[in-house]
């Protein structure tokens, strides 16, 4: 389980008299050694996984909470991309794995649901609709306004509106007073809404 990249480097080295550290578990299923992978490479340990690889890891272990996120981005026809090194943006991808997992663990499901869709029909063929700041931007203006407006209302009044201007907005607001980009995100979403 740990310590294998070392041993593989070893081997490729030819080194075969070092001792190299790792733990050995014997005996225990696939979706236990996943769990131990997981834990032993959590954010705050020193060795910390990106946020795709522990989801990835959650999914294969077969984490219930993991799953229902997986299950509800493919259900609407967007794609998670583990792959952070990949340059490739596409709009039916999404990469921001920390927000949507952040907006799951706040909102949960449906709400999670609501934001993704909301980005998805608003801005149809923008790469950047699922950037981290805008799924906190929409998450954050949902969770506070959303029971006052229905999912076409959002939809309709931001597709008049590009991620650009959105982000533009958000920035020129951030820059006059100090605060987090998500939070102004969700007030320039606010602001669209309720304009004209």
């Amino acid at each position: 389980i740990d310590g294998q990249q070392r041993l593989a480097a070893l081997r490729t080295k030819g080194d075969h008299n070092v001792m190299v550290p790792s733990l050995l578990y014997e005996h225990i299923s696939y979706q236990r050694a996943v769990k131990i992978y997981h834990d032993v490479n959590a954010p705050g340990n020193k060795r910390g996984l990106t946020p795709g690889d522990l989801l990835k890891a959650e999914l294969a272990a077969g984490e219930p909470t993991a799953l229902d996120l997986y299950n509800r981005t493919e259900e609407l026809g967007i794609n998670i991309d583990f792959d952070l090194r990949s340059a490739q943006r596409s709009p039916v991808n999404i990469r921001a794995v920390a927000a949507m997992r952040h907006v799951y663990r706040i909102g949960g499901g449906e709400h999670y649901t609501r934001v993704l869709r909301a980005l998805k029909e608003a801005f149809p063929e923008d790469p950047a609709r699922f950037n981290q700041t805008l799924l906190k931007g929409m998450h954050l203006f949902l969770f506070r306004f959303g029971s006052r407006v229905t999912d076409r209302e959002v939809i309709d009044k931001l597709r008049g509106v590009t991620t650009e201007d959105i982000a533009r907005k958000a920035a020129a607001w951030a820059e006059l007073s100090r605060g987090d980009r998500a939070s102004y995100t969700g007030r320039a979403i606010h602001s669209q809404i309720n304009s004209g």
